[in-house]
């Protein structure tokens, strides 16, 4: 049994098989690659094989020379990276270490194990390298078709018996493969530089006709935003002056109207004489004048009634009722501003309110609003009376 190996070591042996895991499975998809393209030289049959090819994930990348070049520059950097570092040293050189006191081995069987596997991979994967770098003299043949294409199109000194390693031969293939495609490459363009000058003629031509036809069409679009500017300004200007206009007339009315509601007498004689016009109004219409006092004699009761309620105090003059029973009448409207309603205006609406007085605060005033309320009351009683008699 041999001494406890650190973590340190154990370590790095853990890093130093997931890393030949890798360039094992890159190796064994050289050989693959080798084996479906360069089937022609002798080194491909010489090198060996690390594990069953099932083994190994199939590779995704297109088997082209190119493609198969660069994964072998890839696998030899690696893998000549390691075997030139110190870390297979290090882990050979203990392989051999034992126990200065009982004599063991430094590693214990199952480590040793792994340690002479790592080696041995190591061992194979460096005589692989050292096969694709010998030299051998053969006669290019290749049954790809990819591959006849790029030999046809190489030197002569290539086409025939030559000599060369498995690594060099892959690179003079990557190569061909480059030329060749270059070569395709302008042969296209040669062919097809006619008919791309035409295209871009033709394009060039579509472009101007474009240019011309967007530079009409924006010069009819500035025009038709000139016209539409220039009317709406005239627009704005209209506007503006019926505004101001109607700004007028509204200012006449509102001070015609103030003027009119301030030359209406307030208080009792005010109320009569405004009963007095409602009946004058209404005519020979004695019912339309029964139907008007009645409402004024609800709507001053309902305040008497309730004075704290606000909806029995403010009336709107565009209420149907309202209209059809008072409001049309010469004299129903008035009758609301000698009785002490005031005029203002909610939603753009005129409205007739009575404000109450604050009985805490000012005693006096609120008896006389009060009084004046149920003055009113008695004079439209005494107008209903007249007008019983007179039926």
């Amino acid at each position: 049994v041999g001494y406890a190996l650190p973590l340190k070591d154990m370590s790095e042996l853990r890093k130093a098989e997931a890393e030949v895991c890798e360039i094992a499975a890159s190796y064994q998809r050289l050989i693959r690659g080798f084996r479906n393209l360069i089937n022609d030289h002798p080194a491909v049959d010489l090198l060996p094989e690390l594990v069953d090819l099932d083994e190994v994930s199939e590779h995704t990348d297109e088997q082209t020379p190119s493609t198969l070049y660069s994964h072998l520059k890839e696998f030899l950097l690696r893998e000549q990276a390691m075997l030139d570092g110190p870390q297979l040293e290090k882990f050979r050189k203990r392989s051999k270490e034992k126990d200065p006191i009982s004599g063991n081995p430094r590693y214990g069987e199952k480590t040793m194990g792994r340690v002479m596997k790592l080696l041995e991979t190591h061992e194979t994967l460096s005589g692989a390298i050292d096969i694709m770098h010998t030299v051998h003299e053969f006669q290019p043949h290749v049954k790809n078709d990819v591959l006849n294409l790029i030999m046809l199109s190489l030197h002569d000194d290539v086409k025939s018996s030559q000599k060369s390693s498995l690594a060099d031969y892959v690179k003079v293939l990557a190569d061909g493969e480059e030329r060749k495609r270059q070569k395709d490459s302008e042969e296209k363009l040669s062919q097809e530089e006619v008919g791309r000058l035409e295209e871009l003629k033709r394009a060039k031509d579509e472009e101007e006709a474009l240019r011309k036809h967007l530079e009409e069409e924006k010069r009819k679009q500035d025009e038709h935003a000139k016209k539409l500017e220039l009317e709406r300004r005239k627009q704005v200007m209209k506007d503006e002056q019926e505004k101001r206009i109607k700004e007028e007339e509204e200012k006449r009315r509102l001070e015609e109207e103030q003027k009119y509601i301030n030359s209406i007498l307030k208080g009792k004689e005010g109320v009569k004489i405004q009963m007095k016009r409602l009946r004058e109004s209404c005519g020979e219409d004695m019912a339309a004048y029964r139907v008007a006092a009645r409402s004024l004699h609800i709507l001053f009761s309902q305040i008497l009634a309730r004075p704290e309620e606000l909806r029995f105090r403010l009336i709107r003059s565009n209420h149907p009722q309202f209209h059809e029973d008072i409001g049309r009448w010469i004299g129903g409207r008035e009758i609301l501003i000698a009785a002490g309603f005031e005029v203002i205006k909610i939603d753009e609406i005129t409205c007739y309110v009575t404000k109450e007085p604050s009985l805490e605060q000012d005693m006096d005033a609120w008896s006389a609003w009060f009084d004046g309320l149920k003055n009113t009351v008695q004079i439209i009683e005494d107008e209903m009376d007249k007008a019983k008699r007179l039926m």
